[in-house]
């Protein structure tokens, strides 16, 4: 796999002094990064991490003093995988500068995708309680988002409720994959089916 990183041509787009500061923060963050990180962020999207690998993922993340969309992209697409404790530590540090995430659709969709994918690994372990947590602690943030990311969440408090021993939340996940379908958004209903299949329907199977 071949990680090609296009930079912007600052003489032909005009920012404003704000977002030409965040861009120099953001690159100070890159110089953690090196492309072992991108290496296992792509294997985390496919298969499991062996507990090395997360260790490693886990000091990178650690590491991180600014939130921007680079690192926030690291860490949503390992969150399934991450420690409970380390993804709760680092929605609460960012809890702390709420103001700066609100107004940025981007920054927003990574923090409710990072807490939805977490929990829905701590809900099929059993861990209802940690799972609720993580989810009510990006409440804030999930208004108008995309339809991917709002269904997720979504589906997460559905699956929630239904281990949780409530009928109402079966039907919750059931609907948001007839969402999906309707919305012709086939990776989240696709997503959402398997998820559906394997967690619920294989259970009541057996």
């Amino acid at each position: 796999m071949k990680v090609k990183i296009l930079e912007e041509n600052f003489e032909t787009l005009n920012y404003n002094n704000e977002w030409l500061e965040l861009h120099s923060q953001e690159r100070l963050t890159r110089q953690y990064t090196d492309y072992r990180v991108l290496e296992l962020t792509c294997k985390a999207c496919h298969q499991i991490l062996n507990d090395e690998e997360v260790t490693e993922i886990g000091d990178f993340l650690f590491g991180i003093e600014l939130w921007l969309e680079y690192s926030l992209g690291i860490l949503a697409l390992n969150a399934w995988q991450l420690p409970y404790s380390l993804v709760y530590a680092i929605i609460s540090d960012i809890n702390l500068h709420e103001k700066e995430y609100n107004g940025k659709l981007i920054y927003r969709r990574r923090i409710v995708q990072t807490a939805g994918r977490c929990a829905m690994t701590l809900i099929s372990r059993g861990e209802t309680q940690k799972a609720s947590d993580l989810l009510s602690m990006v409440h804030h943030y999930a208004g108008a988002l995309d339809t991917h990311v709002q269904g997720l969440y979504r589906f997460a408090w559905a699956y929630l409720d239904y281990r949780n021993g409530k009928i109402e939340g079966q039907k919750e996940m059931l609907r948001v994959i007839a969402l999906f379908d309707f919305l012709e958004v086939p990776i989240s209903r696709d997503f959402a089916q398997k998820y559906y299949n394997r967690h619920v329907l294989n259970l009541e199977e057996s």
